[in-house]
């Protein structure tokens, strides 16, 4: 990796602005580690670790994971993801501007360096939910899910801070003022939020079909999925798309507790998912969500009811308003593993590094 004057003078720069931000830290770290000045490289980490409270190995361990990770240099216009890709990989970018757009929505953010950038699937294991494309050159770290887990056993903080970052970033696309749920408090949304598992699903995989027992709503993150409902005939009403921002089986609960609109998936979907009893509670609390759902179905009358309802699963039935152990351990690591149960921390094994609890 070559430098120009002044790239690590900017870097330390940025990293004092916020000395708890993990991105600037590690990208002022491999700045002075390519100067060849280790011992400023061991400061810097240090300085995050003390912002934060840690000490012990963290200084130690951030300055390691700095020097092992890969650097990579994307020309103009280069693809750094792909939405609906399946990848684990996320990057921090050391110089240039990425520019990051989701099908449907469009432009979402201009990143620069010390950003991450892909931290929703490599942290929550759904596909790439946006795209991003260089403006001009840009040079980023590339770093596995897997070796974020490892650095994260010796720098507890890098879980939250990046599920923090993840969580801010998603918010205002699955709840924000112009969906359904748009009318929740900021508190309400993190409650829905804390309960929710995400989901990805290939284009052709059904979400929901009509006559099933309605066990959870979708939040759609990305993707575009086809709908539809019977009428009374029995003929077939062609619905308008589903796309980011909308929620699959919120306008079924005001028909009762059965779907009535079939939903199927056009292209890869990410998004994420939460148990219809703790959206009813969010609907009794805000009429007007209700009264926003039956302008999308002005004739209640003409959905087809189910013949013979399906056995309602346990998962809701035994729901409460309640988090259970497990949901409350994959707040963020929905995934293959070992989350602690006590914390959530992701990669706790025997005992959880975190908090120290027994797993």
């Amino acid at each position: 990796m070559s430098m120009t004057p002044g790239d690590l003078e900017q870097a330390i720069a940025h990293f004092e602005r916020d000395p708890r931000s993990l991105g600037d830290c590690i990208r002022a770290a491999r700045m002075a580690q390519v100067a060849g000045d280790d011992a400023l490289a061991l400061r810097l980490t240090g300085r995050y670790a003390e912002a934060h409270g840690i000490t012990d190995q963290a200084p130690v361990a951030l300055a390691s994971f700095a020097r092992q990770a890969p650097v990579r240099t994307f020309a103009d216009r280069a693809l750094l993801a792909v939405e609906g890709e399946d990848a684990d990989t996320l990057y921090v970018l050391l110089r240039g501007e990425v520019v990051v757009r989701r099908d449907g929505v469009g432009e979402l953010a201009r990143l620069g360096p010390g950003r991450f950038l892909g931290e929703v699937s490599a942290l929550f294991d759904v596909h790439r939910t946006a795209t991003a494309e260089a403006r001009g050159p840009v040079t980023a770290m590339v770093l596995p899910a897997v070796a974020l887990k490892k650095l994260a056993r010796y720098v507890p903080p890098v879980s939250a801070w990046l599920a923090l970052t993840a969580r801010d970033r998603l918010l205002p696309y699955l709840m924000g003022p112009d969906t359904m749920l748009g009318v929740l408090s900021r508190e309400e949304q993190l409650g829905i939020f804390r309960r929710s598992k995400p989901f990805s699903v290939s284009p052709g995989q059904v979400l929901q079909s009509n006559g099933q027992v309605l066990e959870r709503v979708h939040l759609m993150l990305s993707g575009r999925c086809s709908a539809w409902r019977n009428g009374l005939s029995g003929q077939k009403h062609v619905l308008p798309e589903v796309v980011p921002g909308d929620a699959v089986g919120l306008v079924d609960l005001v028909m009762g507790e059965f779907a009535h609109i079939s939903v199927t998936a056009i292209t890869p979907v990410s998004g994420f998912s939460v148990r219809v009893a703790y959206v009813h509670q969010a609907l009794e609390k805000h009429p007007s969500i209700r009264a926003r759902m039956r302008d999308l179905l002005p004739d209640p009358g003409a959905g087809a009811r189910p013949s013979a309802g399906l056995e309602v699963s346990h998962s809701i039935a035994e729901a409460s308003t309640e988090l259970t152990v497990e949901e409350r351990a994959s707040f963020i690591t929905h995934r293959g593993g070992r989350a602690c149960r006590v914390c959530g921390f992701p990669d706790a094994d025997l005992q959880c590094p975190a908090c120290g609890a027994n797993t």
